[in-house]
């Protein structure tokens, strides 16, 4: 050991290089709350086809739901968005399909992009001192595909919508696609999942490929959803909002899409279910 230098940073520069170039500018913050003028038949729906009590249906009709989601393509007008579905998860079951007629009547699904977080944060230094107030105004994205028994939907974000501060200017900087991978990496591979939780922008995780091949009724009972997916389960648990976050390999190609937690262990939608779904 005689003669080596002690280093003066510890340093992952290929998770790096991925996180700087590959996912910059590409995540988006989704919330979503039922549409107020839909409230009463959003209670009727929970009530009626999913048997909840009075109590339970306007706790869940007075809560948001948050999740992370990430460009996969774009058109001169729009973006289109990948997330999970179970942003809705407590408006559907296993008996009880929900579309997208109703999602785009009953909610509003709302959108921010990096830069407009960035730059409400360098305007206002104490902009989330109150966890209760949300002073961001949102974009308004639309549900354009949705698989609850696959756990995805797809959505559109109308680029002349999408703000860069809370002035209403649209936001003109890139958001760029990020590629689904051809290839599921072998167990023991690094992998990166960027999320946006809650307040926590940008937050990177590095882990490892536990196995490409889980099923989903394989490794929990709860089958309350219907879910039915191929997962890929990683030494990574990510936090309420990292839902929907892009999982990438050393290209910094998608090769998951975080679901979340099960039994303690990190699960994704595998990347042959979302190659399939946005196929068909």
């Amino acid at each position: 050991m005689a003669g080596l230098i002690v280093p003066n940073t510890f340093s992952n520069l290929a998770h790096e290089y991925v996180c700087k170039t590959k996912t910059e500018n590409s995540l988006f913050f989704l919330k979503v709350s039922v549409e107020p003028s839909q409230i009463a038949n959003v209670l009727d729906h929970l009530r009626i086809n999913l048997h909840m009590t009075e109590e339970e249906a306007n706790e869940t009709v007075n809560s948001c739901k948050m999740v992370t989601c990430f460009v996969e393509s774009e058109t001169d007008t729009d973006y289109y968005v990948l997330t999970c579905a179970h942003a809705f998860g407590d408006f559907y079951s296993a008996q009880v399909q929900i579309n997208c007629a109703q999602i785009n009547t009953w909610f509003q699904v709302l959108v921010i992009c990096q830069h407009y977080k960035q730059n409400m944060a360098n305007t206002f230094p104490n902009l989330y001192a109150d966890p209760d107030l949300d002073p961001r105004i949102y974009t308004p994205a639309t549900v354009s595909k949705f698989d609850q028994n696959k756990d995805i939907m797809f959505l559109r974000i109308n680029k002349d919508n999408l703000y860069s501060d809370n002035n209403l200017i649209r936001c003109e900087m890139p958001h760029p696609s990020l590629r689904i991978s051809r290839f599921s990496p072998p167990p023991l591979n690094d992998v990166l999942m960027v999320s946006w939780p809650p307040l926590r922008k940008d937050t990177p995780v590095i882990g490892q490929v536990i196995s490409q091949s889980r099923v989903y009724g394989q490794i929990t009972r709860d089958q309350s959803k219907g879910y039915d997916m191929h997962l890929t389960e990683l030494n990574i648990c990510g936090g309420d909002g990292s839902s929907g976050a892009p999982v990438l390999n050393n290209h910094g190609h998608v090769v998951c899409m975080y679901h979340g937690r099960l039994n303690s262990v990190g699960y994704g939608i595998s990347r042959e279910d979302l190659h399939q779904f946005l196929i068909n």
